[in-house]
Order: C-alpha cells, then structure tokens, then sequence
C-alpha cells in the first residue's frame, strides 16, 4: 500500500510518523525532506519532554487502578 500525504500542514503525529518511516518519492528542492526531518523531530522531541510528567502520571494511575 502506499499513502500519499501532504507534509506542510500542523499534524505533528502524522509529520513524525512520515519522518520515521515515510519514504521519499521526490521532493522539489534537494535536502527539503532532511530539513522536513530534522525539524520534525525537534517539534516531537520538544513535545516528548512537555508531555512525559502527564503520561507518567497517566501510567501510574492506570497501574493503581485498571482502565475503567
């Protein structure tokens, strides 16, 4: 299968999941995909840090007390 997505939009899950595992068919100037990477994963990584206290309190919770 193969799925054709515009990258220039504010989904950074769907921006990440491409930079991970996306593939490059073209691109119209050489090296926009590396940029496209490279400031993908600085967004995800900032995200990441932002959202790593709730999730571990998300986890601990779930630990202590099953999903409902």
């Amino acid at each position: 299968d193969v799925d054709l997505v515009r990258l220039d939009g504010d989904d950074l899950l769907l921006a990440r999941e491409a930079a991970v595992h996306g593939v490059l068919l073209h691109e119209s100037l050489p090296g926009a995909f590396a940029r496209f990477r490279a400031g993908t994963t600085a967004a995800w990584l900032d995200f990441e840090t932002a959202l790593a206290p709730a999730r571990a309190r998300w986890l601990a919770r779930i630990a202590r007390q099953g999903i409902p």
